[in-house]
């Protein structure tokens, strides 16, 4: 499928059905049930890390711990989505029994890669698709991806 047949992909999710879905349809790929916040992965074991949408629904500390968990595992390039995510100067930790729905603050989460990133590019969703596809109608005004650089070293 695409590209994967010339990538060593390892797929994470802590819900054991996302995995035995992804299993299901690709079944080459290394899909495992693992929490990312407590990721066994050796120091700078993947080439390029994409984390989609998990940040939003962790504790203030454990968004912490999974920021330094990137920085930790990653050699080259982080590509870190966001969906609820503002240019604050704090998080807005909002629990929600065992779960959160936080607004992250984009300021901290700079601040706390930029200790081991070499450069961070923020992209504004809804003004890429603006500005490069026309798109004047897009919902979702917290939506960002990161683009964290490391030196590959």
């Amino acid at each position: 499928f695409g590209v994967a047949r010339f990538l060593e992909y390892t797929g994470l999710d802590i819900c054991d059905k996302n995995i035995a879905n992804a299993r299901r349809r690709f079944g080459s790929v290394d899909f495992r049930i693992e929490d990312f916040l407590a990721i066994r992965a050796e120091n700078k074991s993947y080439d390029y890390l994409f984390v989609h949408d998990l940040f939003e629904h962790l504790s203030g500390a454990a968004i912490e711990l999974a920021l330094s968990h990137v920085s930790r595992v990653t050699r080259r390039q982080a590509c870190l989505s966001f969906f609820n995510m503002a240019d604050i100067p704090e998080h807005v930790i909002r629990p929600q029994g065992l779960y959160h729905w936080n607004r992250v603050s984009m300021q901290r989460v700079q601040e706390s890669l930029m200790a081991s990133a070499r450069s961070i590019d923020v992209v504004p969703i809804g003004a890429f698709l603006r500005d490069n596809y026309g798109c004047t109608d897009y919902h979702n005004n917290g939506a960002y991806t990161l683009i964290v650089s490391f030196d590959a070293n």
